[in-house]
């Protein structure tokens, strides 16, 4: 229930996070969900970093502050990024605890139980918010598209890979291979919104997937 609860209001935070920024800080500070990650898990499984570790945390907070050094005003934005990685990074090393303290109960028995908690969080939600949209299954899909269910198996298919890297890898190897979403997202966002990049946001994606 824990890790729905984090998951839940984590997937609350990332529609404020992108609301709140641009695409190029957004792509960029979502990696500091490895640092969040690597500082949760070694208090969970007392576990130390090692300066592999450490040297990659500080190119990180290299290329964010050199994606800051680009602006020409400052926007406090970004700590909805922020918050949305430290939600998500604790419900992830939440869930591998989970995952490995239960080794024995099927991984997809797992999942649907985590699935039907984050299900049940996001309805009470939106019963305490907006209670008229539980009132009728068409008041409830009002302004569903084509898109979004295709966001929603897209979200369903990448958290079904997800749980099995949290039970037979672990959450940093988890984040580590999700580094280049960020830089991705910086270089994909002009072709796919017309937004063009400074010069800072495409150095600093740069050297924070190479921290990552």
């Amino acid at each position: 229930l824990l890790p729905a609860m984090c998951f839940t209001i984590n997937n609350i935070l990332v529609y404020q996070a992108i609301g709140m920024n641009d695409m190029a800080a957004f792509g960029v500070f979502r990696d500091t969900m490895i640092l969040w990650t690597a500082l949760i898990w070694r208090a969970f499984f007392k576990t130390e970093l090692g300066w592999t570790r450490l040297s990659g945390i500080f190119v990180i907070f290299v290329g964010l502050a050199v994606n800051r050094a680009g602006l020409s005003g400052w926007n406090w934005g970004f700590l909805w990024v922020l918050v949305m990685t430290l939600t998500n990074a604790t419900g992830s090393v939440v869930n591998e605890f989970a995952l490995k303290r239960s080794r024995k109960l099927d991984i997809n028995v797992q999942n649907s139980i985590l699935y039907v908690a984050c299900g049940a969080f996001a309805i009470l939600l939106l019963a305490v918010d907006e209670p008229s949209r539980l009132l009728s299954i068409e008041a409830f899909f009002l302004g569903f598209t084509g898109n979004t269910f295709f966001t929603l198996s897209l979200q369903a298919f990448a958290g079904l890979i997800v749980s099995r890297m949290l039970k037979y890898a672990d959450s940093v190897t988890k984040t580590v291979a999700c580094c280049l979403r960020g830089p991705a997202v910086v270089f994909a966002s002009p072709y796919l919104l017309g937004i063009s990049n400074s010069w800072s946001s495409a150095i600093s994606a740069v050297v924070v997937a190479s921290g990552c």
